[in-house]
């Protein structure tokens, strides 16, 4: 290969970082990172068999390494990036498309309240034209980003009557210009209870995630496939599936695209017995106890007694 046809192939690939370092080291440049500085260096360096040698090395060493990804180096590209970037605009074209899915970690019937408590991660995913790169300039695929330099879909739950969100993670941009991040949220919402089969009963709950601000042509939503991973099942509440679809939501200010998911949630029917056979013979005991005193001492230990039973 002749010279000038080297480094233009080299300058086309992008290998010729590889050999810079390589150059000034041996030939004693002052450590240009241009590529025709490299051919003026290569033009004044040895040419022999150790000079091709060492340009085939660095070639194969880059080719074998251009796949790791420089977090620093993208987080600064990512930078430059964002310095000109306005999170409250909607990314474009509209409306941006919004994917969806509710990853149940934890759900408890609270029966007191009537209330269903629910900890998932809600994770999103959308495409912002506005923050794809050229993979092969930066080396990276993908990098981290913080959320609060990112515009976010504002998809709430509709139905809540309690909504806890966790601190916000870091979003995962990709070279394409899509986004992935992950919501963690503590839910509470009202349930219609049906005891007709306690106590084997099942209870079904309904989310509904919309967006408040934004309507269908501005904002629309679709469901990934469910999917459920339970990380602790303590309660004596155990899901049993975990559904979704996608409706729409006739607001005042226009329509809203809404993700719906319905969870059941079956009641352990062995741990029920186990407490209610653990109050009994806690009851039992009071009563024994009481039984044994004499009657004008028996008075705390049946109102002890009456109140367990209450619980």
């Amino acid at each position: 290969m002749g010279l000038n046809h080297k480094w233009e192939f080299l300058d086309r690939t992008g290998a010729w970082r590889a050999v810079a370092e390589d150059r000034r080291l041996r030939c004693g440049e002052a450590g240009t990172t241009l590529p025709h500085g490299l051919a003026e260096a290569d033009a004044r360096c040895d040419s022999g068999p150790r000079t091709r040698a060492s340009l085939l090395r660095n070639i194969w060493t880059w080719r074998e390494t251009r796949g790791a990804c420089n977090a620093s180096w993208a987080s600064a590209q990512l930078d430059a990036l964002l310095a000109e970037y306005d999170r409250e605009a909607l990314p474009s074209p509209a409306p941006a498309q919004v994917q969806l899915d509710l990853d149940v970690r934890h759900a408890v019937v609270m029966e007191r309240d009537s209330t269903v408590r629910l900890l998932a991660d809600l994770r999103l995913k959308w495409k912002d034209s506005r923050l794809s790169w050229n993979a092969s300039e930066w080396g990276c695929e993908s990098t981290l980003a913080s959320a609060e330099r990112l515009w976010l879909p504002d998809v709430q739950l509709l139905n809540a009557a309690e909504t806890v969100v966790g601190d916000p993670l870091r979003a995962r941009v990709h070279s394409d210009g899509s986004v992935a991040w992950i919501s963690r949220l503590d839910l509470s919402t009202p349930l219609a209870m049906q005891l007709q089969d306690w106590p084997s009963d099942t209870q079904t709950c309904v989310f509904k995630f919309a967006s408040r601000a934004h309507t269908i042509e501005e904002l629309d939503l679709s469901l990934k496939d469910s999917s459920y991973a339970t990380v602790f099942e303590a309660s004596a509440w155990e899901i049993v599936s975990l559904s979704g679809s996608v409706d729409t939501w006739q607001a005042a200010d226009g329509t809203r695209r809404v993700g719906t998911y319905g969870a059941a949630l079956r009641r352990r029917a062995p741990a029920h017995a186990l407490a209610a056979a653990a109050v009994a013979a806690a009851v039992a005991m009071l009563l024994l106890a009481a039984a044994l005193l004499s009657p004008q001492d028996r008075a705390p230990l049946c109102a002890c007694a009456a109140f367990t039973t209450c619980l």
